[in-house]
């Protein structure tokens, strides 16, 4: 089965139950859609145990790409590598207001070698977005979105911050033949009425329950579209 996890932000007891209860096993493919990290304290060890599992391919999201720039600098600038950089103490500080520091505080506990494995898997295992059949459908995976006039043929040349930071409603448009599977905006604000759990449409699903903010978090099975919570 092929299962979709979207906006953990860290919170590790709720990754646990949402395994247990789709009896998760290492012949599933998991596809986690970005922000596994921030807000939660277990950011750091979500995304260690994704690491460590051959079936998962994980994409970027909005923190994600902000954790793999911003670390790296957060090196660079220690060890004296690179120069203080007043732009960046800006981009950081608005990181932490965002729900990075227990990123930064539990990336910062690790070892030399640890530091680099999560820079590297930050940076060259974390797609932009996944085009995944399953069943007699097919999806496209991505954390926020696409612009307007993506296509099947295209996604390549959308901006990558189109892709992981964009604001989209629900239901947002879709390239022509695929279903958008996205996440980074809580459902509850896409639709006050309906929001809380997975949003569903004919051509876009919407897995981001709130799991930073005491919500949910979702698990999307492609295969028949059963959602389970924790």
């Amino acid at each position: 089965m092929t299962y979709v996890i979207s906006d953990l932000h860290g919170q590790w007891d709720s990754y646990e139950q949402l395994l247990r209860k789709i009896r998760a096993s290492d012949d599933d493919i998991r596809s986690p859609l970005g922000d596994m990290i921030a807000c939660g304290e277990d950011g750091v060890k979500i995304l260690q145990d994704a690491m460590s599992r051959a079936n998962v391919y994980p994409l970027m999201g909005d923190h994600e790409y902000m954790a793999a720039r911003l670390l790296k600098r957060m090196l660079e600038e220690a060890s004296g590598k690179k120069a203080p950089s007043e732009k960046f103490r800006t981009e950081f500080a608005k990181w932490l207001k965002m729900g990075g520091m227990p990123t930064v505080t539990a990336f910062r506990e690790l070892d030399e070698e640890g530091q680099t494995d999560i820079l590297e898997y930050l940076r060259e295992e974390c797609a932009p977005y996944e085009i995944v059949k399953a069943g007699k459908k097919t999806y496209l995976l991505v954390h926020a979105g696409v612009p307007e006039g993506a296509s099947a043929d295209n996604l390549d040349e959308c901006p990558l911050k189109a892709l992981i930071m964009g604001d989209y409603g629900f239901p947002a448009d879709a390239p022509a033949g695929l279903i958008l599977v996205t996440g980074h905006i809580p459902t509850e604000q896409l639709d006050e009425e309906e929001g809380g759990r997975a949003l569903i449409s004919d051509t876009h699903i919407a897995i981001d329950c709130g799991a930073a903010d005491g919500g949910f978090a979702c698990c999307l099975c492609l295969e028949n579209g059963a959602c389970v919570y924790a």
